[in-house]
C-alpha cells in the first residue's frame, strides 16, 4: 500500500483523488475475490504457484481503475519518488526511482534500477508480500516486498538533498494470541522481522509520528472507508504540530514516541454475513484444517 500511496502523492494527486483511488482499488479487489476461495484452491493447483495470489492477476484487476495502474511510466512522475523491492535471488535491495539524486542506497549492495519501467510494475514489486503474492520478475530479478529489508522508506532520503524527514508509523503486529496455523506463523515471523529492522533504520528520521490505529487483517478488503475515517479521527484528536518544523525538530522523547493505548482508535466493522461471505468462511475453515 505504501508504494501505491507514494506513487499517487509524487504524481501530484490531491488528497481527495488519492482517497478515490484507495476506495476504488479496495472495492475492485474485494469484488474480484482474488483473496477469497480461489486463493485457497490454488493450494491444490498442479502448477505450484509462488503465492496464493498471482501478481499478474492483481494487475489485471486494478488496471482499469486509474491511469497510474496503466500507461504511466516511472519517469513521468514529477516529484522525487523511490520505491524499494528485494531481490530474493541476490538478497539485494533494488530501488526504483525517477530522481535517484534525492535518495541513498543505505545498504552496501543495494542498487538503483537504471531503466525506465511502468510505475505500476515497480509498485507491484514493492508490494509482493511473500507467500501471499507471487514475486515480480524484472530482468534477472525476482522481486518481493521491499519491507523485508526496509519497511520505512524514510531511510532512503539523502540528507544532502532533503532537510527534514518526517515518518508516519502504524502498529505492525495485529495479534498477540498464540498461533496454530502454518500460514499465520509464517506471516507473523515476517512481521516481527520487519518491525525490528524498522526500528534499526529510524536514525534518518527527524520526526516520527506514531498513529496508534488498530487495523483489520493485512489482506482483508472492502472496508477502506471506515479505516480511512478512523485515521482521520485519530489525526484530528492527535494533531501533528508542524509550525516550526523547518526551524527546529524537537528532541525525541520516550513519551512522545509512544501514545497512551487508551487514546488509540479501534475499528469495529459489524455487518450481516452475505452468501458470498458464508462461502468464503467455509473455505477459510477448510484452509485452517490443511
Amino acid at each position: 500500500m505504501g508504494s501505491f500511496l507514494a506513487a499517487a502523492v509524487a504524481s501530484g494527486l490531491s488528497s481527495d483523488e488519492v482517497y478515490e483511488i484507495i476506495y476504488d482499488t479496495d472495492a475492485a479487489i474485494s469484488e474480484s475475490s482474488l483473496f477469497g476461495p480461489q486463493a485457497v484452491l490454488s493450494l491444490f493447483s498442479l502448477r505450484r504457484p509462488m503465492g496464493l495470489v498471482l501478481v499478474d492477476k492483481l494487475a489485471e484487476v486494478i488496471r482499469p481503475i486509474n491511469k497510474l495502474y496503466g500507461e504511466v511510466m516511472l519517469s513521468d512522475v514529477p516529484k522525487p519518488l523511490a520505491i524499494p523491492a528485494v531481490d530474493i535471488i541476490s538478497n539485494q535491495l533494488i530501488i526504483f526511482s525517477n530522481q535517484p539524486e534525492f535518495f541513498r542506497s543505505v545498504y552496501k549492495n543495494a542498487k538503483f534500477y537504471e531503466k525506465d519501467i511502468p510505475l505500476v510494475k515497480a509498485c507491484l514489486a514493492s508490494s509482493a508480500y511473500p507467500i501471499i503474492l507471487s514475486p515480480v520478475k524484472i530482468d534477472d530479478y525476482q522481486l518481493v516486498d521491499g519491507g523485508l529489508m526496509m519497511n520505512s522508506p524514510a531511510a532512503l532520503f539523502s540528507k544532502e538533498k532533503v532537510e527534514y524527514v518526517v515518518a508516519a508509523r502504524i502498529p505492525m503486529l495485529e495479534k498477540t494470541a498464540p498461533l496454530n496455523k502454518r500460514l499465520d506463523i509464517a506471516l507473523r515471523s515476517i512481521q516481527i522481522m520487519v518491525k525490528n529492522q524498522e526500528e534499526t533504520l529510524s536514525d534518518n528520521i527527524d520526526l516520527n509520528y506514531f498513529l496508534d490505529v488498530k487495523l483489520p487483517g493485512t489482506f482483508e478488503f472492502g472496508d477502506s472507508k471506515p479505516i480511512v475515517q478512523a485515521g482521520k479521527e485519530y489525526v484530528k484528536n492527535h494533531p501533528l504540530d508542524t509550525t516550526d518544523i523547518f526551524e527546529e525538530i524537537a528532541p525525541k522523547t520516550e513519551a512522545s514516541e509512544k501514545e497512551d493505548s487508551s487514546s488509540s482508535v479501534e475499528i469495529t466493522i459489524e455487518k450481516p454475513a452475505t452468501i458470498k461471505e458464508q462461502i468464503v468462511g467455509f473455505w477459510n475453515r477448510l484452509k485452517n484444517k490443511i
